[in-house]
């Protein structure tokens, strides 16, 4: 048997013995129920006494690698490959087999991004280079990101333990592992302190990235009965720290992954919303109309709407949904279709904003509600019929400056079950503008804290009542802007101008 025993070595002959048969036996050299060499060859072949050779063969025996038959020659042990990483690293050939598991540990973790295949690795790879017998992994999880002890095969729920449990607290400031032992009584009473006794947990390690906490790991008895060494330590803390940092790229990869998708559906959302937007009116510029509007977020609360009844009545709605977001979004994309649905089906303002609220009612989640304006304006008979949920009054501005507010209202839509929405009817004049918006609009904060306001609106749209919708829109649209400062919006502005050109002669009418 080749050995290289040399005077060189800080370590005693002995031991050089030892640590070179059991590189031998781990690296497949010398097979289960091989025979080495009796005490009298082996001395004689490597130059040492039989003393030197029974101290390394009794080293060898007790540590797993051997067994040793009276009289008889010692012949290797059948060693389980999981068992041999953690026999070798407490016989003396640690750095090597540290190496190994690093090595091996490493390559394997490159190629996972599933946080559960990489909690799965760890417990693989403790279990083999350190011979844990339990190793119990905690991880952040969820979006609050709360550290939850992962079950395993015998203990199935998770538990998730409270931010202020003592020896949570205690791991989460830890850099060094820790002995269950050595923690207190008030830690060990705490909920996960019972939970990891219960486990049989002797261990803990904190897993930390860029100094914040990312869970910890706990390991239990060693196969062989043995306590871990310093050298298990070590590889406790650098196999740890890498799957810290595993745990904490995976998470950004995931949280990349759910950011793309979210904006992918952010966008077919938009463009949803912006499908949903009517056409121009074709009507020979008798009608004129210029609407716009602005979400907050990617998707807003506020809807506008106009359509025609017929060859002289157009319907014009405004709507704005409790909340931002996708819930209003959600809200007012059904607001839509009810509409559309009622106006199809023929029904007067009070029966469609009856219906409207009706379901909305039964629809809506708690505390959810919208305002709504529906207006019917008839160029042949030169009214405006209208009836108003709570919305904001919208603003009639005659040729001459006068102005008329539509202030007539009832309750928002959503908010009791049995409402009655009365309408209401003004006269319509050739050159009246007609201004309907949501809060959004008035309710704009400059840096110094004051609110646009409707009086400045108003005034506005006076001064510039011989323009045309879409001149007065732009108008409205920068001195709002103008007023808010750099600052983004923090509601959904919507803003529609409707400006009457010709009524229907009435004797053209008449024949």
């Amino acid at each position: 048997m080749l050995l290289n025993l040399t005077d060189h070595s800080k370590d005693p002959l002995h031991r050089q013995i030892t640590v070179q048969l059991a590189r031998h036996i781990i690296e497949g050299d010398l097979g289960a129920g091989q025979e080495l060499p009796s005490l009298r060859t082996l001395a004689r072949e490597q130059h040492v006494s039989k003393t030197t050779v029974e101290r390394a063969y009794t080293e060898l025996a007790s540590k797993g690698f051997l067994k040793l038959r009276r009289r008889n020659t010692p012949v290797v042990a059948d060693i389980e490959p999981g068992q041999r990483q953690a026999i070798a690293s407490r016989i003396g050939i640690s750095p090597n087999s540290m190496l190994d598991a690093l090595k091996a540990f490493s390559k394997r973790l490159a190629s996972l991004i599933d946080p559960e295949c990489i909690c799965d690795l760890l417990k693989e790879s403790l279990g083999e280079y350190l011979g844990a017998t339990r190793v119990q992994v905690a991880i952040c999880k969820g979006p609050s990101r709360r550290i939850t002890l992962l079950p395993t095969a015998r203990f199935r729920r998770e538990l998730v333990p409270g931010a202020d449990d003592a020896l949570l607290v205690h791991i989460s400031a830890m850099d060094s592992p820790l002995l269950i032992k050595d923690t207190t009584i008030e830690m060990l009473q705490s909920d996960l302190g019972e939970a990891l006794m219960d486990r049989r947990v002797e261990i803990l390690y904190a897993l930390k990235h860029a100094g914040e906490i990312q869970g910890f790991v706990g390991l239990g008895g060693c196969r062989d009965a043995h306590e871990y060494s310093p050298d298990d330590i070590d590889l406790l803390t650098l196999l740890s720290d890498q799957f810290a940092t595993a745990l904490a790229m995976a998470r950004l990869y995931v949280d990349s992954i759910e950011k793309c998708k979210l904006e992918e559906e952010l966008k077919t959302a938009q463009q949803i919303q912006a499908d949903l937007l009517p056409e121009s009116l074709h009507n020979g510029n008798a009608l004129e109309i210029a609407a716009f509007t602005s979400p907050s977020s990617a998707v807003g609360g506020d809807f506008y709407d106009y359509f025609a009844l017929d060859e002289y009545r157009t319907g014009i709605v405004v709507a704005d949904a409790c909340g931002k977001g996708m819930p209003a979004a959600l809200l007012i994309s059904q607001i839509q279709a009810m509409i559309r649905s009622e106006v199809g089906n023929g029904n007067t303002i009070e029966k469609t904003l009856a219906s409207l609220n009706r379901q909305l009612h039964r629809r809506a989640e708690s505390g959810f509600f919208a305002t709504l304006f529906y207006g019917i304006l008839d160029r042949r008979k030169g009214t405006l019929k209208y009836a108003n949920a709570g919305h904001d009054f919208p603003v009639l501005v005659h040729r001459n400056g006068q102005l008329n507010l539509l202030s007539s209202t009832g309750p928002a839509l959503g908010v009791v079950e049995h409402l009655d929405h009365h309408a209401e009817k003004v006269p319509i004049h050739e050159g009246d503008s007609l201004l309907l918006y949501t809060d959004g609009v008035t309710e704009t904060t400059s840096s110094g804290g004051r609110q646009y306001g409707e009086i400045q609106l108003r005034d506005l749209l006076i001064r510039n009542r011989h323009r045309s919708p879409g001149d007065i829109l732009n108008f409205i649209r920068c001195d709002v802007e103008r007023f808010a400062g750099p600052e983004p919006p923090d509601d959904d502005r919507t803003i529609m101008v409707i400006k009457v050109n010709r009524l229907v002669e009435k004797k053209r009418h008449a024949a």
